[in-house]
């Protein structure tokens, strides 16, 4: 339906619906106005049935739409203008011609009206004024063969048919063909395509009573097939395949219904295998696996419902394990472990909770040395922490709250010797503050007071300070 048309259809709603005052006189005149006190509408009612002319404004002030009405029923020539005073409509409405214009004055559809319905052929235009299609409707519903074109791409000219003598009066521009089919009544029926601008496919396939069936091809934007399968009743059924642009299929698999079901698999351009799994309702169930190019496993673990779920497990590419994990709901519950590409040895251990580090976590250096260790509260450090050096050292202990560091804090060299000591309040340092050389001798000490200083104790060096 022309745009226009239903910007009409949208009049009495809006005059339904606005705050309005109304006023009728001694002579049945009826007023609306909008809200910034301009006249909406003016006409004759009789017993709050339109009769007669009547005439409707926008809120500027400017004609909206006029004709005349019979005991409330739209008769006549009826006229719908734009916000500029720009004709955008004319037409009978019950029987007669049919015309609207774009806001630019070009034309935009035209056709027949018969007993208030679009009635034989139609046609509508491209806002640049290329030929968007021509169509037929018997009783309000689109009948027979349409083609709709792009509003541009390659243009070509169609003959313009005269309706009067029977014979070719003028030709039409219209641009690259969008859409070809049949209608019956309203529905597609038969055998439809689609292509792009450039003229390649889009999709093409058979129809019956509007809805999809049998064989049908969808392209990418290249026009390069992208995927077939079949339609039953509206509702892909059967075995679907895509594919890459060089042809090769990248997935397969069954849908019933419209839902994927049982094994799909996918592949890599080259051919070699990337994926592959079941379905059960359109969900991921059971176990997965997806390859790495080489062919060596990647991932691998089960799905309940389209949701990961219980133990996973991965690998690098070059066979090292990478992880072991636990998932709940899709959420990592449980030990989850990690480990170096380079050696395969473990990088990293702990307990998840809905996806949050909790309790007790590890993680290690590539020689598999203990690097830190302590623990999580909802992925926050929480307590005592050590850090340790290459060679298993402690090189470090400290206390967190809530990931911030609070509380006794310790550094050691790799000797073992103390570095320094002291604490954190409120994220800065407060209390007494030390260092001592390697050998283990005293070289600096100071008070700190919510992170300044306020007391030196001892500086065996005062021009080297630590802090």
């Amino acid at each position: 339906m022309p745009l226009n048309l239903l910007r009409m259809k949208k009049v009495i709603l809006l005059w339904l619906c606005a705050v309005l005052a109304v006023s009728l006189s001694a002579q049945d005149t009826a007023k609306v106005y909008w809200k910034n006190g301009k006249l909406m509408s003016i006409g004759v009612q009789k017993k709050g049935v339109e009769q007669g002319h009547w005439v409707y404004y926008h809120n500027n002030g400017v004609k909206w739409t006029e004709g005349d009405y019979k005991d409330g029923i739209k008769v006549g020539v009826w006229k719908v203008w734009y916000d500029d005073g720009k004709l955008g409509q004319e037409y009978h409405a019950d029987n007669g011609p049919f015309k609207s214009w774009f806001q630019s004055g070009r034309v935009e559809s035209q056709g027949q009206f018969k007993d208030g319905k679009r009635d034989g052929e139609w046609v509508f235009y491209h806002p640049n004024g290329m030929l968007f299609k021509r169509v037929n409707y018997v009783g309000d519903s689109v009948h027979g063969h349409v083609v709709e074109y792009f509003d541009g791409g390659t243009s070509d000219y169609i003959e313009k048919p005269d309706n009067i003598h029977g014979h070719v009066s003028e030709k039409e521009l219209h641009g690259a063909v969008y859409f070809e089919g049949d209608y019956d009544m309203g529905l597609l029926e038969g055998y439809a395509r689609w292509w792009n601008r450039n003229g390649g496919k889009d999709m093409e396939g058979n129809l019956v009573h509007g809805l999809q069936q049998g064989l049908w091809k969808f392209y990418d934007e290249k026009g390069f097939l992208g995927s077939e399968g079949n339609f039953e009743n509206g509702l892909q059924n059967g075995t679907w395949t895509y594919y890459y642009e060089n042809g090769k299929v990248w997935r397969k698999g069954d849908y019933v219904n419209g839902q994927r079901e049982g094994l799909w698999k996918a592949w890599y351009e080259d051919g070699k295998l990337q994926r592959e799994g079941a379905f059960k309702n359109d969900k991921e169930n059971g176990k997965w696996v997806s390859y790495y190019q080489n062919g060596h496993i990647k991932d691998q673990g089960t799905f309940k419902d389209g949701v990961m779920e219980g133990y996973w497990e991965g690998w690098y590419e070059n066979g090292y394990k990478k992880y072991e994990n636990n998932f709940k709901n899709n959420e990592l519950n449980g030990m989850s472990t990690h480990y170096w590409a380079e050696s395969g040895k473990m990088r990293s251990q702990g307990k998840y909770v809905s996806n949050l580090k909790n309790g007790a976590w590890n993680e290690y250096a590539q020689n598999g040395h203990i690097l830190s260790k302590g623990k999580y509260s909802k992925d926050l450090k929480e307590g005592k922490w050590v850090f340790y050096n290459m060679h298993e050292k402690v090189v470090r202990e400290q206390n967190f709250v809530h990931d911030v560091p609070e509380g006794a804090f310790t550094e050691y060299y790799d000797n073992g010797v103390k570095h320094t000591q002291g604490a954190f309040k409120n994220r800065v340092r407060h209390g007494k503050w030390s260092s001592w050389t390697p050998q283990g001798k005293l070289y600096y000490s100071v008070i700190f007071e919510n992170g300044r200083k306020v007391k030196e104790i001892y500086a065996a060096d005062p021009q080297k300070r630590p802090f």
